[in-house]
């Protein structure tokens, strides 16, 4: 977005002034003013994305995806606008146009692990569960240190798990300790491995990762929840109220507040 770049100053500056807006805590102004720099020129990929970016993080993926869409049909080339694509229509549950959308992007780029995980994301929810199972072996081999792969992976092994699939659990765990291994940040991870242990009655070891989850994302309503749940059952009642206490108010939050952009990717 630097305003050297070609094209409408008049558009570049629209698309600045958009963000600003957004900064500020102005998602409708910011959204008008991206349409104007899009009325300017027509013709510039980003605005478009940015446009998207701006609707889908404040809950109008179908207005996100109509921009998306147009992106497309200017740019079809386009990695960034197939890939916007996919992820607007993953998060709206539109599993079969993702596919076609990710399936899009890897082939503009194969480089990038990103469409690999939205892929197999997208089979698993449109029910193509051995296709996306293939999704993710074969990416974790071509892109063995994509932490965010690992634990997409874990997370349909969950899901896979509880439809009573055998060893599921195991290699869910696997998948997630390999995700900290590579990036020790990843909350969902932490979480995810805690909520194992929990179900298999190792408290301890749910406690442990639990408070992990609990640390790296403080915003989170299910991380408490679960953690409420894990100190219940060693019988700090105390700080399990607390933990509930904090559950029952991020929970509400999460409902009014826009969803971050990372939660573009989702498993359902």
């Amino acid at each position: 977005m630097e305003l050297n770049q070609r094209g409408s100053p008049q558009s570049r500056a629209y698309n600045l002034l958009g963000w600003c807006y957004l900064k500020q805590g102005h998602p409708k102004e910011a959204s008008h003013s991206l349409e104007r720099a899009i009325e300017l020129d027509p013709s510039r990929e980003s605005n478009y994305l940015d446009l998207a970016l701006i609707l889908a993080s404040h809950r109008r993926l179908p207005d996100a995806l109509a921009a998306a869409k147009e992106c497309v049909r200017k740019q079809p080339t386009s990695y960034h606008a197939h890939l916007m694509k996919g992820m607007i229509e993953l998060h709206m549950d539109q599993y079969i146009d993702a596919v076609t959308s990710y399936e899009k992007s890897i082939e503009l780029q194969p480089s990038d692990p990103e469409p690999y995980r939205g892929l197999a994301v997208a089979q698993f929810g449109s029910g193509m569960t051995r296709e996306a199972l293939a999704t993710f072996e074969k990416a974790l081999k071509q892109f063995p240190q994509s932490a965010l792969l690992n634990q997409d992976y874990g997370k349909v092994l969950v899901k896979l798990a509880e439809t009573g699939q055998a060893d599921a659990e195991t290699r869910a765990a696997n998948q997630f300790q390999k995700a900290l291994a590579l990036d020790p940040s990843l909350s969902e991870s932490h979480y995810f491995l805690g909520d194992l242990a929990l179900k298999q009655g190792r408290i301890t070891e749910a406690v442990r990762c639990l408070e992990s989850a609990a640390q790296r994302d403080k915003k989170s309503s299910r991380v408490h929840y679960a953690l409420s749940r894990a100190y219940r059952r060693i019988g700090r009642t105390e700080e399990a109220a607390k933990e509930q206490e904090a559950y029952l108010r991020l929970k509400s939050l999460e409902e009014e507040t826009p969803p971050g952009l990372s939660t573009l990717i989702k498993v359902n």
